[in-house]
């Protein structure tokens, strides 16, 4: 039996101003938030990887200081070279730099357009911190309304430079939410797998038949690979339940005591959640449900290992 040929890694590059926040968001998403306060600026383009849905993700953080930004642009196959999604990160406070940020990202376009690539292109407003996007009625009423104006404002002028050829998606990102960044990466990662598709299906069909209001899948990163929202009410509340699970997964860590599987089971403001271990799984999966009703866990056991075949698939 011939083995089919391993996938090549995909190639995520974070691009952008530099102090715009690109290593800060990488850092958020590998859950290391502890170093973010010691960053030093990235020098010319670090790289990493990581494993989702068993397929390699290469990350090329490209430092964003104008002597490196000149070499990206003079030597654009060097770094952009098969890139399957492209973040640029704008530094939503620092208002002094939007147009120098929005030239080199016509910049960009320019190189990927001469290079004939077409990668997904994700724009991440980052540190739009909620007093920004919101404004605060007690103390901060100056700045009331003026986080959503500059998006749009950023948004309309970025439409205009990428035209029709690009996929493009925006996102509100800061380090201070973390689901902000894990939300907005699951989504790229969803694009990039059509599995994704029959995931979110299966999550679907199950969530309806156990009467759920909400039901997500995620790997150990924290990401999300598929979910499934009865309505915008569950979807506001699971999101913003998910990042306490999470911490608590994480203070687990240290301890070496072994257990059949971590599972939690909360009652609050008449909603149950479950957050389950997929037992089969050789590397980390997890289910977070909630729903009105009380959740069985023998309920969630056959449907793990339909998940399981899915992703062996």
């Amino acid at each position: 039996m011939f083995e089919e040929p391993e996938e090549p890694p995909k190639k995520i590059i974070f691009t952008g101003l530099d102090n715009g926040g690109k290593s800060s968001i990488i850092l958020a998403l590998q859950r290391q938030i502890a170093k973010i306060a010691t960053l030093t600026p990235t020098k010319m383009v670090e790289r990493s990887s990581f494993e989702f849905l068993d397929y390699k993700i290469v990350k090329h953080d490209l430092g964003g200081q104008k002597k490196y930004l000149i070499n990206y642009l003079r030597q654009p196959g060097k770094y952009f070279a098969d890139t399957s999604v492209m973040i640029y990160v704008i530094d939503l406070q620092d208002f002094t730099r939007f147009e120098e940020s929005l030239s080199y990202y016509s910049d960009v376009l320019e190189k990927l357009e001469e290079m004939e690539l077409e990668p997904i292109i994700y724009i991440f407003f980052h540190k739009a911190e909620r007093i920004l996007l919101e404004g605060d009625p007690e103390s901060e009423k100056f700045l009331e309304g003026e986080g959503k104006r500059r998006v749009d404002n950023l948004t309309k002028k970025i439409d205009e430079i990428s035209g029709e050829k690009y996929q493009i998606e925006y996102k509100l990102t800061t380090i201070f939410d973390l689901w902000s960044i894990i939300s907005a990466f699951s989504e790229i990662m969803l694009e990039l797998y059509p599995q994704s598709i029959l995931l979110d299906k299966t999550l679907q069909e199950f969530a309806l038949a156990e009467n759920l209001e909400a039901l997500l899948l995620l790997d150990a990163h924290s990401l999300t690979l598929a979910q499934y929202y009865r309505n915008r009410e569950a979807q506001a509340i699971l999101q913003a339940s998910t990042p306490y699970f999470l911490t608590l997964l994480d203070s687990w860590k240290p301890f070496k005591k072994q257990v059949d599987r971590k599972r939690m089971n909360v009652l609050l403001n008449n909603y149950n959640f479950l957050f389950l271990e997929i037992k089969e799984s050789s590397s980390p999966l997890y289910f977070l449900a909630m729903g009105a009703e009380p959740l069985m866990i023998e309920n969630f056991e056959p449907f793990s290992k339909t998940i399981l075949g899915i992703l062996e698939q």
